[in-house]
């Protein structure tokens, strides 16, 4: 019935509740689950007097690792449990 799920993770204890319901969803199918990370935009970080301690491209890079290294936490979790990711 299913062949992929798609799992949306913001980081949150909250989005990560839906992962006991991935694992029973998929293990009997054999489906395959798809993570994505979803954050807000990066913006500027200045400092107080308004001195740029990061642009835009260099906070992206920051939270696009950050990202990374999240999903592939999750990812170990739900193969280590058997589901293909």
């Amino acid at each position: 019935m299913y062949k992929r799920i798609l799992i949306a993770l913001d980081g949150s204890e909250e989005s990560e509740q839906v992962l006991p319901w991935v694992r029973s969803l998929a293990l009997p199918e054999g489906a395959n689950a798809v993570l994505v990370h979803v954050c807000p935009a990066p913006e500027v970080v200045v400092a107080e007097g308004g001195m740029v301690i990061s642009y835009v491209d260099q906070e992206e890079a920051r939270l696009r690792q950050k990202a990374i290294a999240y999903l592939e936490w999750v990812a170990r979790g739900l193969e280590t449990a058997g589901v293909p990711v």
